[in-house]
């Protein structure tokens, strides 16, 4: 038999939360998607594995396949984009610092003031919110922010501490009115410190649990569970991946293995 032209998946197919296979320098990998970038062609996934903890990155639609053999034929064309890649990259960079000064002091001030940032830093947006670095370059940086990922302007940004983070979350809880004071306790009664989303996708299934965690930080309910299921792990895995990123939550994992194990998520907020 021939050659067989590797074919990606279209971007219109992809499911959030779904296995799928890409390119690296060490082979095939399996990866999860978590989000879609349907104005850059690419997606932000994460390795899928259960032995080791890795950070999100974005990879282009064009080295996302459903099958590993598609993804293995697709191996060198990647790798030699990703080097031509790099190569661009530090080809830049280097232009970058021989470029003559030509800025006033004004305008030179203003670039050593200019913060930096990196991926895993929190970072607060002109519009108060607060989330984390997923992705970043020279213009854009893909946030995520709760529940949501979404793409954003450098400018929006302000670097924070996680202190700061924790204080700005916590300070969104609604301040004492009569009507509150009146309906907390109901509230508090009313809340259920477990939620199910089983069966649900994995960007339905981050929307109810950001909203569960926001309303158990109002109410101050510390003690929460999830309902992922086990599957394929793959929900679990998004779920969790989520929880780190946000401020409020001080640890996640199983519950006991008498009560759920694996498919129950127990956690515990800092606040």
């Amino acid at each position: 038999m021939g050659y067989k032209k590797p074919i990606p998946v279209e971007i219109n197919k992809i499911v959030i939360g779904k296995k799928y296979y890409t390119c690296s320098y060490s082979g095939t990998i399996s990866v999860i998607i978590l989000k879609i970038f349907k104005d850059t062609n690419s997606v932000l996934v994460k390795i899928n594995s259960k032995k080791k903890e890795s950070n999100p990155f974005v990879r282009h639609m064009n080295y996302i396949f459903d099958n590993p053999e598609m993804a293995k034929s697709a191996g060198r064309t990647w790798e030699h984009d990703e080097r031509k890649r790099k190569k661009e990259q530090k080809k830049k960079q280097k232009e970058k610092g021989k470029r003559p000064q030509t800025s006033t002091p004004e305008e030179a001030a203003q670039q050593e003031q200019a913060p930096t940032f990196s991926k895993g830093d929190l970072v607060q947006l002109d519009n108060k919110t607060v989330g984390e670095i997923i992705e970043i370059n020279e213009k854009n940086a893909v946030i995520a922010l709760g529940g949501l990922m979404t793409t954003v302007k450098v400018e929006r940004l302000s670097k924070i501490s996680n202190s700061a983070a924790k204080k700005i979350t916590q300070n969104r809880i609604p301040r004492p009115s009569s009507n509150y004071l009146e309906n907390i306790s109901q509230k508090r009664v009313d809340f259920k410190p477990e939620i199910d989303v089983r069966g649900l996708r994995g960007d339905e299934a981050l929307m109810k649990v950001s909203e569960f965690i926001d309303t158990a930080v109002m109410l101050n309910m510390k003690d929460l569970r999830i309902l992922h299921g086990t599957g394929t792990g793959a929900l679990r895995q998004i779920i969790r991946d989520f929880l780190k990123t946000n401020p409020v939550v001080g640890s996640c994992g199983d519950e006991h293995v008498q009560m759920g194990g694996a498919g129950i998520t127990v956690v515990k907020l800092d606040i």
